[in-house]
């Protein structure tokens, strides 16, 4: 048992006593832990607003050739903004999203909600993925991504049963401000580190699609 005990401590001083990652972990968890919450009630959302499956296709179909088209224009920003500031745009923007969410069909539709995700998406992760191959230790970079893979499992199996509690309790509305609270603290472990520039060469949009 004390054997089990030294070996979790060894684990847990390596694989988290590197302070970049540290951080972005952090964010990380915080991030999945908020979207969990809604995305997967997002298509029920849009049902009891009386929009049609073909309506919820059309979406997700606006979401992802947003994504596609926008995450190679977004790269730029990680050299002009910076890195983890290009993160953290993408998530200030996911809140918009979240907050734009209250007004769907008070003047608002549902195809500028899909592109506002898709241009968050694209953002967020132009940076992530820099941030992290940046941070992680080469020789411990595949259990650094299995570690991250983990944190991003846990919420997002609590998320939903979290979620569904508290729309049955609440309302959407409530979901969609704590979520947006959320993804707010999640950029502070970020902001907290020292950020930098990188400049990425034009990706070809096939890599995305």
């Amino acid at each position: 048992m004390h054997q089990q005990k030294s070996h979790l401590q060894e684990f847990l001083v390596k694989y988290f006593s590197n302070k970049e990652l540290d951080g972005l972990y952090i964010s990380v968890f915080l991030k999945t832990l908020a979207e969990s919450l809604i995305a997967i009630f997002i298509p029920i959302y849009l049902l009891t607003l009386n929009y049609t499956l073909t309506d919820i296709a059309m979406y997700f179909l606006i979401f992802s050739t947003t994504l596609a088209i926008i995450m190679p224009l977004t790269m730029k920003l990680n050299y002009i903004l910076g890195v983890k500031k290009t993160i953290a745009l993408g998530t200030f923007v996911l809140i918009i999203y979240y907050y734009l969410l209250n007004y769907l069909n008070k003047g608002i539709s549902y195809p500028i909600l899909a592109f506002i995700a898709g241009v968050s998406t694209a953002i967020y992760f132009s940076g992530f993925h820099i941030e992290f191959t940046r941070s992680a230790i080469k020789k411990q970079e595949a259990s650094e991504l299995s570690i991250l893979n983990i944190l991003v499992l846990i919420p997002s199996i609590l998320g939903p049963l979290i979620g569904a509690i508290l729309i049955s309790k609440t309302s959407f509305n409530f979901l969609f401000i704590l979520a947006a609270i959320i993804l707010f603290i999640s950029v502070i472990p970020l902001l907290l580190k020292k950020d930098f520039k990188e400049r990425v060469k034009k990706i070809p949009l096939k890599k995305f699609i």
